[in-house]
């Protein structure tokens, strides 16, 4: 039997291009916060919540940067926020006295927690909630950094350093995928990471001062906080 061969040349497909992920930028708001630090989505997500680094007070903000209400708390070195979806309560985290402090909803001051091993200048810098076991993650800024994980009767877990950057200013629990976003003001980057704190995804951003971070994923939308210029920016992912 005798097979005949083709004299087409077959086609070659070239692959399609490779498509970088990266944070588009949609717009930016001025804040009516004094050098804001922290960031986080309220209990209903239809607003944001900060911290003021000058005035040491806690603010819910809309997606404006408009202030919509003012706390009566008044801490020491505010630095981080975050929502319990527990019971609706507020926790901050106090840089300099190395400790966490649960707010109700007016600003009354329910309890504190020492943190030990995030002492100094370059401590405490963020706190978040894993809304699937209640556990905290906190965030040391740098020298060395660290991030942190208590469970849900303040019981450390792990204390892993970490190298990716050179601060880590702002870091945000996203439920969907139960990742960790982190922003370092430093590198001027926001890192996907899983809940070990290895990077997934590394996306630079144009923002000086970058010290909060909040992520709505469903609707790939990044809320970047900036300290010194006192501004909210609105990111898409572009994945």
């Amino acid at each position: 039997m005798i097979l005949a061969c083709s004299d087409e040349t077959p086609t070659v497909t070239d692959p399609p291009p490779q498509v970088e992920p990266r944070l588009e930028l949609i717009s930016t708001a001025n804040i009516q916060v004094d050098e804001p630090s922290g960031l986080c989505f309220s209990i209903d997500n239809k607003s944001l919540w900060t911290v003021s680094d000058r005035t040491r007070k806690v603010y819910k903000v809309d997606f404006n940067g408009n202030v919509l209400e003012t706390l009566a708390y008044t801490g020491n070195d505010l630095e981080g926020i975050a929502v319990d979806p527990g019971d609706s309560t507020i926790w901050v985290a106090e840089e300099n006295l190395s400790q966490i402090v649960q707010l109700d909803t007016l600003g009354n001051e329910l309890q504190r927690i020492d943190v030990t091993g995030a002492a100094g200048n370059s401590g405490l810098e963020g706190i978040t909630i894993n809304t699937a076991n209640g556990h905290f993650f906190l965030l040391k800024e740098k020298n060395p950094g660290v991030l942190i994980e208590l469970d849900h009767e303040f019981n450390l877990l792990t204390y892993k350093r970490i190298t990716f950057a050179f601060d880590f200013s702002g870091i945000y629990y996203e439920s969907q995928n139960q990742h960790l976003w982190i922003v370092s003001d430093q590198n001027e980057k926001v890192y996907k990471c899983d809940l070990t704190g290895s990077v997934l995804t590394e996306y630079p951003i144009d923002v000086d001062k970058a010290e909060g971070i909040a992520v709505d994923f469903d609707n790939a939308r990044v809320y970047v906080v900036s300290d010194s210029y006192e501004k909210l920016y609105l990111f898409s992912i572009k994945d």
